[in-house]
């Protein structure tokens, strides 16, 4: 496992044709989040922002995203942004990607079938309790509760 790296971000109208490494550009009138890969394969990695896929947060001073980025090929790359920082998680098999591609297509679907007013960029007041220390479901309960959803049978 890597130990976490700071990053820098800048927010931007549109995001630049040549990306600097650590750092992560957010162009809110295009709700897109764009930074090289952190594993320094180069790989360009575009989370949208929405309900269904990435949420943004920004604290006043750092940014979070909300869930987890994992990068395809060629370096599985497995990672959160949080509070400025990039916290390494388990590389992701082939398998594993598939699963999310499948589930991130199906929330998607989900989503704008429902027509979900869920806000994609929270911009945190400095009074609020910082990101970085609500308490988060671990990925295998969020993936019984995504299930059971899926199911019918969940919340």
């Amino acid at each position: 496992m890597r130990t976490p790296t700071q990053l820098r971000h800048l927010f931007v109208e549109d995001i630049p044709e040549v990306l600097a490494d650590h750092t992560v550009y957010v162009s809110v009138s295009h709700t897109t989040v764009v930074h090289k890969c952190f594993c320094g394969c180069g790989h360009e990695i575009v989370t949208p922002l929405s309900p269904a896929q990435w949420t943004l947060i920004f604290d006043g001073r750092s940014i979070s995203l909300e869930p987890s980025v994992g990068a395809g090929s060629p370096c599985h790359s497995h990672y959160w942004i949080r509070r400025g920082r990039v916290e390494w998680a388990s590389r992701l098999s082939e398998e594993a990607l598939a699963a999310g591609h499948i589930r991130d297509q199906l929330a998607v679907e989900r989503c704008f079938d429902r027509d979900v007013p869920a806000p994609a960029i929270i911009v945190k007041d400095e009074a609020q309790e910082p990101a970085a220390s609500i308490p988060r479901q671990s990925w295998r309960q969020r993936f019984v509760d995504w299930w059971l959803r899926l199911a019918g049978r969940g919340g």
